[in-house]
This record gives C-alpha cells, sequence and structure tokens, in this order.
C-alpha cells in the first residue's frame, strides 16, 4: 500500500468511526466532515473539509507528500498535510484575513458551507495556517502527530518606492504594512485537537507522551516580481507540537521513536515541555476548562492558568497546563491546555446511541 492510499484509508476511519458515536462527535467538538471531490489533484492528493462546534470556520485538511521513510526500512508510513482555514465573515478575525481572501469568502466563490464550490478556484497559498504530520510505525504499531505553525502568520507588501534593498535584491517597506496577519497557531489548533481524539479513538491507544517546541519565527515579504520571500522575525514564534501514541507491541521506547522525538529536543528546535502525562490545575480558586483552542495567559491568585480566550467554561475537559518555564533564560507561562479527551478517547463506548451515522 503506497503513502496516498495508506492515510486516505486513514484519515476515512478516524472520519467514518468517530462521527458514527454520538458521545465522540459531543466531546471532540465534531459537526461535520465531507471528503472534497474534484479531478486528477483530489486523487493524488486527498483533502477533506471539517466543521467544529468550537470554530465559526471551516477547515480543509489535504495530504501534500506522504510514503515510506527508506532509513527505516520501509516500515514507517509519513504523511504531511496542510492545514486551511476558511473563516466566518462572522467572526472578528475574518478581518485580518488579506482582502483577497475576504472577497474570496463573501463573494461567488464560496457557498453556504463556508468552502469552496470548486477548490480550483482558489490559490493554494491562500488560508493556509499550518501543517499536520502523521507518522505510523508499521512494526510497533505506533503513531506520532506533529502540528507545526506560526503564532502570528504576517505577509508584508513591498514598496519600490521605498530604498531598503535586501541581499536577494527584493525592495522591502521600511514600517510593513500587514495586509495579512493572523493568529495561525490558534486557528489552526482546534482541527489537530480534534485530530488527536479520532485517532486516539480509532487505535484505542492513549497519549504516551507530548513534546512542544519553538525556534524563532519568520515573516513573508512580496518582492517586485510578486513572489515571496520569507524573512526571520525574533517577533515571531514557531512552534511545534508532537504527540506520540502508545505502541501495541511493547512498553519501552523503539529506536526509531527516540530519533523522531530527539529532532525537537535538539537545535533548532528549543523544547518548551516534554512530558508523559496531562497536567493539572492545582489553583485555589478553581478549575478552568478548555475550549479546544489554546488560551491565554491568566493568573488566579496562586499561579497563571492557560484559560480560553473569553474564560469559557466547558464541561469534561479539566486538564490544564500550569508552568512556568526557563527557556534560555526567559521565563515562559506556556499557554496551552491539553484535551483530556486525547486519553478518554482511547477508552471511549464504540456504538451508536442513535440509529443514523450521517452528519
Amino acid at each position: 500500500m503506497n503513502g496516498e492510499s495508506f492515510f486516505r484509508s486513514t484519515i476515512g476511519s478516524m472520519i467514518g468511526q468517530g462521527f458514527a458515536v454520538d458521545d465522540v462527535r459531543e466531546k471532540l467538538f465534531l459537526k461535520g466532515a465531507s471528503e472534497v471531490w474534484g479531478g486528477e489533484e483530489m486523487d493524488a492528493h486527498p483533502a477533506w473539509y471539517f466543521w467544529l462546534a468550537n470554530s465559526p470556520g471551516a477547515y480543509r485538511l489535504q495530504l501534500v507528500d506522504s510514503g515510506r521513510l527508506d532509513e527505516h526500512t520501509g516500515s514507517v508510513m509519513r504523511g504531511v498535510f496542510s492545514v486551511k482555514y476558511y473563516p466566518s465573515p462572522l467572526e472578528p478575525v475574518f478581518s485580518h484575513f488579506s482582502p483577497v481572501e475576504q472577497a474570496l469568502v463573501v463573494g461567488e466563490t464560496f457557498d453556504h458551507t463556508n468552502t469552496p464550490k470548486l477548490e480550483a478556484q482558489v490559490p493554494e497559498n491562500l488560508f493556509s495556517v499550518g501543517t499536520i504530520e502523521f507518522i505510523r510505525d508499521l512494526v510497533n504499531k505506533q503513531s506520532f502527530l506533529t502540528y507545526t505553525s506560526l503564532d502570528r502568520l504576517r505577509f508584508h507588501k513591498s514598496s519600490p518606492e521605498l530604498n531598503r534593498v535586501g541581499e536577494d535584491q527584493s525592495t522591502f517597506i521600511e514600517e510593513p504594512s500587514h495586509p495579512r496577519q493572523i493568529p495561525a497557531w490558534d486557528l489552526g489548533y482546534p482541527l489537530f485537537d480534534a485530530s488527536v481524539g479520532l485517532h486516539a479513538f480509532l487505535m484505542r491507544k492513549p497519549p504516551k507522551r507530548v513534546i512542544l517546541s519553538r525556534q524563532s519565527g519568520f515573516d513573508f515579504f512580496e518582492n517586485n516580481t510578486g513572489d515571496l520571500v520569507q524573512r526571520d522575525s525574533e517577533e515571531i514564534v514557531f512552534k511545534s507540537l508532537m504527540v506520540a501514541f502508545n505502541p501495541e507491541c511493547c512498553e519501552k521506547d523503539s529506536t526509531f521513536e527516540q530519533s523522531l522525538t530527539s529532532q525537537l529536543l535538539g537545535s533548532p528546535w528549543t523544547p518548551i515541555l516534554d512530558t508523559a502525562a496531562p497536567w493539572r490545575c492545582r489553583s485555589d480558586s478553581h478549575q478552568h476548562t478548555y475550549n479546544g483552542r489554546l488560551g491565554s495567559q491568566i493568573n488566579h491568585g496562586h499561579e497563571a492558568c492557560a484559560c480560553t480566550d473569553g474564560l469559557g467554561h466547558m464541561p469534561d475537559v479539566k486538564n490544564t497546563l500550569c508552568r512556568s518555564v526557563n527557556v534560555d533564560g526567559v521565563i515562559w507561562e506556556v499557554p496551552l491546555a491539553f484535551n483530556e479527551q486525547w486519553w478518554l478517547m482511547a477508552e471511549a463506548e464504540q456504538f451508536m446511541k442513535s440509529m443514523c451515522g450521517c452528519h
């Protein structure tokens, strides 16, 4: 089985089995999913739309690269998925997308589902918010899901009238405008959150380890020819979150697992968190819960907890990361809450309470 067939089947099974159970849909905020159809491009690079109860817009998950890792004798499958977010015109972040993206959403290109009528009408560089890497060790029967994105995704316009010239002879404005400045990590995270829960439910295995790492990010500039040039920026953070699931065969870390996880623990990455279990708040006031998005740092008397932007209180999700982390002399209040459903889904009941699993 090649990579395309393997991941098409796996994602299809995650959707088919997870959406068929009412309790799973409710706990993971699942509203709907649909495979994208449309010619040879979709045949080679399958894609799916997702609608989540905790996100006003819609998502597209597309397999852009896949195959077996030869250095592991073909026993490891790797798939890289692009994540796009189509914002709702009614949500505040809509105004932070580019004028072109906004016009597409409110124009004739999109339909009532907040997705494109024909995918070919939307340029590939629009609406992107991150990537999800899916790795499956076929020998040890172990999965790894990794979400990677920038905390802010900024595009700057070039200006021939202003006179700073870069090393690549592109002209940049001194005080760049931001025709597109979106919180990319936050926008894409709910889809990753749901994907981890769906995979735990499908494989009946919970996460065994979670690693969060960071490095300096970058901005995008448009040069004189209309091409995008990437420039490093200390103002932007590039983050990667890996969830390693328990294997079926053994308790000790495999050689492959050690090799894979070490990539996020060394240069150019700086690890912020490496934990084998979800953390719980121990605040003297009350536990804030999590609606599937990364939250902002809020102080509750004795310690800092990660809560939702609107201090949303959702049932059943109470594991919240509450740690100050020293990274190269800088104290980070890690703004990340883990959904306890990542662990609970591995033991969730696998039957339908309703007669129809169609949604």
